[in-house]
């Protein structure tokens, strides 16, 4: 039983957690919001849910990053555009 234990033990220490986050690789100039969302969606698995109406008030997005977090490209995409 002591045996038992001290193995587990020891599997569990060997367990490592670590913490990936979603990077992005986008290129658009003078896209739309709709583009954009579909984008990342291919490259990251996330699905966005909008009403369409609110994306004529948008204005094109203009972006180019490569392998960055998609927070930050989030944040960027939103940027000057009357959305949140």
């Amino acid at each position: 039983m002591k045996l038992t234990a001290l193995l587990f033990l020891v599997a569990f220490m060997q367990v490592s957690a670590g913490v990936y986050s979603q990077t992005v690789k986008l290129n658009e100039n003078n896209s739309g919001l709709e583009k954009v969302f579909n984008e990342i969606r291919k490259q990251t698995g996330y699905n966005f849910l909008y009403n369409n109406r609110l994306l004529k008030n948008t204005q094109p997005v203009n972006i180019k990053v490569n392998g960055e977090e998609l927070k930050t490209v989030l944040d960027r995409v939103f940027e000057n555009q009357p959305l949140s």
